[in-house]
């Protein structure tokens, strides 16, 4: 958005009066920040939704009390986040909804990532795609750890890490890993 501000300090009203797709291309300019009853909507039996899970007091039974409401759209959904807390607690939630363990850039890859990421009860991991190699996706392939690659927008990239072997990218552009061959 063209907001610069913590989310949990607007009230919803104002933060939909926000311009959510200018930033993207002219053709979304006006679109407004949606709720996750509205992406969940337009998801629906169409598309996996990876929810990042931010800060957030009661965040986790905010979004419990959503799914709660619509528990044939709990397999559509990936939480992921960088707060291990969060996802222990999302665990005990919704044990049903896969984890994914977000990795800032300057963590180092290999055995001290899957013990950070048992801890937080991830299902899989998702590394910045800057850092990533081979070596780290096949160390966590043999302990059964899925591996993700974050924030992939260009399609060079995107076939290089999939001739790496990782399990799928995070990207801006959604499309773009259906182009690799």
């Amino acid at each position: 958005t063209e907001g610069r501000c913590l989310v949990r300090r607007r009230a919803l009203r104002s933060l939909r009066r926000l311009d959510a797709g200018g930033w993207w291309s002219g053709a979304y300019q006006g679109e407004s920040v949606p709720t996750l009853e509205e992406v969940l909507d337009i998801a629906k039996n169409r598309a996996v939704v990876f929810l990042e899970l931010k800060q957030g007091r009661g965040l986790v039974a905010a979004v419990q009390k959503v799914l709660d409401e619509r528990p044939e759209q709990r397999q559509q959904i990936v939480f992921i986040s960088f707060d291990r807390k969060l996802l222990r607690e999302a665990s005990k939630r919704l044990p049903d909804v896969p984890r994914m363990l977000l990795f800032k850039r300057r963590t180092r890859y290999g055995r001290n990532m899957l013990r950070l990421a048992r801890r937080a009860r991830a299902t899989m991991v998702g590394l910045d795609f800057t850092k990533l190699r081979a070596r780290d996706v096949e160390f966590a392939h043999k302990r059964g750890m899925p591996v993700y690659a974050y924030t992939v927008n260009d399609l060079p990239r995107v076939a290089t890490l999939v001739r790496m072997g990782i399990d799928g990218v995070i990207t801006d552009r959604p499309f773009l890993a259906s182009e690799v061959t």
